[in-house]
């Protein structure tokens, strides 16, 4: 790798909020080609809340297919609460990693300090309607919610009365095409009866060993019903309604009503958690709703079935312990 990581960084660097004033010493964060021997690299980061100390790397260049690798050796920071030190001690402080791969999760990490550092309020229009498949919003990135206020109780109560009216038990917002980090659901699924859960940016910590498969359901791919298998239960942070934080067990159904929502804020739709052979006797039922999201728009479906790429059991089990 030729030229200095800062430079490829330079335009990602100004999307960092004004307050954390990230200063970068272009002297110290160098990555050269193997065949120039060793490299002194490191960064300086000062922030209005908290400081990183010089990072040095020395003697970090390995040959080995022409590429650059470094290793972070001392992270320090006065003020634990910022993320900034993160951005640098996920790289290991003995394993090499690849110059490119680092740069991805620097860029990851400023993205979500950007993210929290720059608070706005949901937006969404109403009446709220479910989406189908294959509406590409299913697949969007699903922001960070920051703001607690009457337009985010709003929005809860509006995809409460979407999910009563649909039959349904629990509905995350990219289904209703507003691409932030809140699902609703009740057990029961009647108005009035059982008890309705607010969940805004949860997050997995812990899954259970066993498994179970179930035939489920979703609001997006309607009257399509197929086996899926997931953990019997999971442990959740989360916050509520009026942003305070919360870790919640949940067991058997509602494990597993969470772990369908929480898919969908991920991106990720239950059909990807199918295995080949189940996707086969679905075929005919997702291409009839490719072909009417085409006729609907006008437009050629985001994504077919028969597109579709099958991953390893073992792949899947490894994206439910790493989400």
């Amino acid at each position: 790798m030729q030229g200095t990581i800062l430079w490829q960084l330079r335009p990602w660097i100004g999307k960092l909020p004004s307050s954390l004033q990230l200063r970068f010493d272009p002297g110290l964060l160098r990555a050269t080609r193997p065949a120039w021997g060793g490299c002194l690299a490191g960064v300086r980061c000062e922030a209005s809340e908290g400081r990183i100390d010089d990072d040095r790397l020395g003697n970090c260049m390995e040959s080995g297919r022409g590429k650059a690798r470094i290793i972070p050796r001392v992270v320090h920071m006065e003020n634990k609460k910022k993320k900034i030190s993160s951005i640098f001690g996920s790289f290991g402080s003995r394993a090499c990693v690849h110059v490119p791969a680092a740069r991805g999760r620097f860029l990851a990490e400023i993205e979500s300090i950007r993210e929290e550092a720059n608070p706005d309020p949901v937006q969404f229009e109403s009446p709220l309607a479910v989406i189908l498949y294959p509406d590409p919003r299913l697949r969007l990135k699903n922001k960070r919610i920051n703001v607690f206020d009457e337009n985010l109780q709003q929005l809860v109560d509006e995809m409460f009365d979407v999910m009563y009216r649909t039959d349904g038990v629990g509905l995350s917002a990219p289904q209703v095409g507003v691409n932030v980090q809140l699902m609703v659901y009740n057990p029961i699924g009647v108005k009035g009866e059982g008890e309705e859960y607010v969940l805004i940016n949860p997050k997995i910590v812990k899954y259970a060993r066993n498994r179970a498969v179930v035939t489920e359901g979703c609001l997006s791919f309607p009257h399509i019903d197929a086996v899926v298998e997931r953990p019997i239960s999971v442990r959740v942070e989360a916050q509520d309604i009026k942003g305070k934080k919360f870790s919640i067990n949940l067991k058997e159904w509602q494990a597993r009503i969470f772990q369908h929502e929480y898919d969908h804020l991920e991106g990720v739709l239950y059909i990807d958690r199918m295995s080949e052979e189940v996707v086969k006797t679905i075929i005919p039922e997702l291409m009839k709703l490719e072909e009417d999201f085409e006729q609907r728009t006008g437009q050629p479906a985001p994504e077919r079935i028969h597109d579709r790429k099958f991953i390893s059991s073992p792949s899947r089990q490894r994206s439910w312990s790493d989400s």
